[in-house]
């Protein structure tokens, strides 16, 4: 989104830097201040720093937004300078990113200065809560694509897992956790075991490139059927952020008015099943997060949706952003077999990777670390470390959506009035001290 607005603001920016008149993009004003936080609201050629990029730990790009009569228009604030210390600002929040790995930022005589950045020993990464967790390994070096598969919890007997890539790709199964393949088969696909409880699925390239012959994928798989029981409540303490505003809103059919407001998607989860989003049948909502999520231990995010126990539950895709542009998919995995009716139950319980697999005040958690194998994010254009953006994407449940097997998804089918999935909030978690 920032780089899809202009960059510049006329007059003089909140860098100190002499601006020329920008193009603007108009937007419609309550969308445009349902994107903000409440402290990156302006008005009449006022500016304010918010959530956005930070250098050097110093904020050098934000939102800001001018009102001109019954127009709102929307526009990106940046500095020239990377490390450019002269931001302008009345208090410590307009200066903040809302990452603390790069330092708490605060104001000091009118102008941001820059945090100290803790710093985190080996085997752990800073999360964005400013705490030091223990990292995930990575699948190879930095800059190597990786063979990748949906890197779920568990998986079916007799399933085919099927690899993508540029280039041929051979696999195996590793007798111990993290060896090498006993032996090694030529081909982009695996059969699961039927005997086996869990199998550990490792892949690589046949001729990796220069400098990526260590790039691998490497999966744990339990075979068989997961009944889950990880549903978070809203009160959680593991949950330290909300999602705070949103970027777009495309609602699909079957949506009355009183469903359409997306700011009761906004801020804590609550109790009451009409205080939702609906994303009608097919639609989506992408919403910014007021803390930015990282991959850490366990889960990351938690969804939450007004299901009606015990079991009326309507599922969507979840996707994630380091930047608004580009976005991945969270691999997902269904076990319903076949159509389920308007009012109709289902059992979610061995469900992966779906939102809505719990019922109203309890949230769907995801990790974060079932993308690390994508290509958006081996690539360099997710950044699993800086998640700002979540899209929920409803899935219209006749079958057409399928999940990361090629399987059919579905949910209740056809709904009317509220249609789709009904958001009530999206949650950031918080990770536990890394153990020594």
């Amino acid at each position: 989104m920032i780089a899809s607005v202009a960059a510049s603001i006329p007059g003089v920016d909140v860098c100190g830097n002499a601006r020329a008149p920008p193009a603007f993009v108009s937007v419609d004003p309550q969308r445009a201040l349902g994107q903000l936080p409440a402290r990156a609201e302006g008005a009449a050629g006022t500016l304010a720093c918010a959530s956005g990029a930070a250098r050097a730990g110093v904020l050098t790009m934000g939102w800001a937004i001018s009102m001109s009569g019954a127009a709102c228009v929307l526009a990106a604030v940046a500095c020239e300078d990377p490390t450019d210390a002269r931001v302008s600002c009345d208090e410590d929040r307009a200066c903040q990113d809302g990452d603390l790995c790069n330092g708490q930022e605060r104001c000091a005589d009118g102008r941001c200065v820059a945090g100290v950045a803790p710093s985190c020993g080996a085997g752990t990464s800073c999360w964005a809560a400013g705490e030091c967790v223990a990292a995930e390994p990575a699948p190879g070096p930095a800059g190597c694509a990786v063979p990748y598969a949906p890197a779920v919890e568990a998986v079916a007997p007799g399933v085919e897992l099927r690899f993508g890539g540029a280039g041929p790709i051979e696999v195996g199964l590793a007798a111990e956790k993290g060896a090498e393949p006993t032996a090694w088969q030529a081909g982009d696909r695996l059969v699961v075991p039927t005997d086996a409880a869990t199998i550990e699925v490792v892949a690589r390239w046949q001729t990796p490139a220069a400098g990526c012959e260590a790039a691998r994928f490497r999966q744990r798989y339990q075979v068989g059927a997961v009944a889950r029981d990880d549903g978070m409540a809203a009160t959680d303490p593991r949950i330290v952020a909300w999602a705070g505003g949103w970027l777009e809103v495309a609602l699909g059919a079957d949506v009355d008015p009183e469903w359409r407001d997306p700011t009761r998607a906004l801020g804590p989860a609550g109790d009451d099943v009409y205080d939702v989003l609906a994303l009608g049948e097919g639609g989506s909502a992408t919403f910014i997060l007021d803390l930015a999520a990282t991959d850490g231990p366990g889960p990351d995010l938690a969804v939450f949706e007004n299901a009606t126990p015990p079991t009326f539950h309507e599922f969507a895709f979840i996707e994630v952003s380091s930047d608004g542009t580009n976005f991945a998919r969270l691999p997902a995995r269904t076990n319903i077999a076949g159509p389920v009716g308007p009012y109709d139950m289902t059992d979610a319980s061995g469900l992966e990777g779906l939102a809505g697999a719990y019922p109203l005040g309890i949230g769907t958690p995801f990790d974060l670390a079932a993308l690390r194998f994508e290509p958006a994010v081996t690539g360099g254009l997710v950044d699993l470390g800086a998640i700002r953006f979540v899209r929920i994407v409803d899935i219209v449940g006749d079958g057409r959506a399928l999940d990361a097997f090629g399987a059919p998804i579905f949910d209740p089918t056809p709904t009317i009035g509220s249609a789709g999935f009904d958001l009530d909030g999206i949650g950031v978690l918080a990770h536990d001290a890394p153990e020594d």
